[in-house]
């Protein structure tokens, strides 16, 4: 039988184990926070100095201090404005980039990638560094952007800041404006291969207009009229493009049949629909001979014989193709 005296003891030595080793958790977790407040008060003080550094124009300064280990993630003269957006202001502006901030950028290309993906809600709605970015990227940049493994999807983003569904609008040459990067000129060549970089970057192609519910196939203009999209067009839909999206008015072959013959390719755009299944409707042809019957008939004085040409050419590849025992729910506005 266990002596009630033993038993007393043995209680105390397990409370005393218990207190020291509650004793021990505390002071362990103090030492934690203790290296926790120096690692911020160390954090801070590299920003200071990066902020410090950037302000007096010393870039191979900041790039010194983000090579000793500094994060770099640090909004620079006023709220969500990171750093990094203001050096790619300089990086894109020939007027104020140097070698110092080429070496500068690229340093955070291949080391911060986690700063492209920094909010500038209070510079730009909805956008991240990296999907602002890559609306004025030039085309060397966006194969390192793609190279690199940048982000260029913003979480909040919607397609009326998208650099891909930007691109896709374009029906003839013109800048993309930009109210704090210079505004970049798109060359004719460079639509397509802007895009299919933006793919290769993982550019989301599945977003829906807020307003007109259309999707990036009722917005794609098949310009510059010579080029062959096929292949790009077959991406967006393996990259979750719905090309049997409809909207109130009904699917792209309303938008496709609705522009101007001049600003686009509409009977490369119109077989490609075709070809991968998209079917031709009454309604169709009913909204296309009301928009464009008037213009047929015009002496060609008024309307081009070229595009009067390309209309006869729409209109009969849309009369080839309608599905006669089908009725579109959707009425002519």
């Amino acid at each position: 039988m266990i002596d009630n005296k033993k038993i007393i003891i043995l209680f105390f030595v397990i409370i005393l184990i218990v207190n020291c080793s509650r004793r021990n958790e505390n002071i362990l977790l103090q030492d934690e926070n203790i290296l926790l407040q120096d690692e911020n008060i160390l954090l801070q003080d590299e920003n200071i100095l990066l902020i410090k550094a950037y302000s007096s124009g010393d870039y191979i300064g900041c790039l010194e201090i983000l090579q000793d280990g500094a994060d770099g993630r640090i909004d620079y003269l006023q709220p969500n404005r990171p750093l990094l957006f203001d050096i790619c202001q300089k990086y894109l502006d020939v007027n104020k980039s140097s070698r110092e901030i080429e070496e500068l950028f690229a340093y955070y290309l291949k080391n911060r990638k986690k700063a492209f993906e920094d909010s500038i809600r209070g510079v730009h709605p909805k956008q991240t560094v990296g999907s602002y970015l890559a609306r004025f990227a030039s085309v060397d940049l966006l194969k390192q952007i793609v190279q690199e493994k940048i982000n260029i999807n913003s979480p909040d983003e919607t397609d009326l800041n998208s650099a891909i569904f930007e691109l896709a609008g374009i029906r003839k040459g013109r800048p993309i404006h930009s109210d704090f990067f210079n505004n970049l000129a798109i060359d004719d060549g460079e639509k397509k291969v802007r895009m299919e970089l933006l793919l290769d970057a993982g550019a989301d192609v599945t977003l829906i207009h807020y307003q007109r519910e259309a999707n990036i196939f009722h917005i794609f203009g098949w310009y510059p009229i010579e080029e062959d999209y096929t292949e790009l067009l077959d991406k967006m839909i393996e990259n979750g493009a719905d090309l049997f999206h409809e909207t109130w008015y009904g699917s792209c072959i309303f938008s496709i049949t609705q522009d101007d013959p001049s600003v686009q390719n509409g009977e490369a755009y119109l077989e490609y629909v075709i070809s991968r299944g998209l079917g031709v409707t009454k309604k169709d042809i009913g909204r296309f001979n009301a928009k464009w019957s008037m213009d047929m008939r015009r002496d060609i004085s008024l309307t081009p014989e070229t595009e009067i040409q390309q209309l006869e050419r729409i209109k009969k590849i849309l009369e080839e193709n309608v599905k006669r025992d089908e009725e579109s729910v959707h009425e002519i506005p």
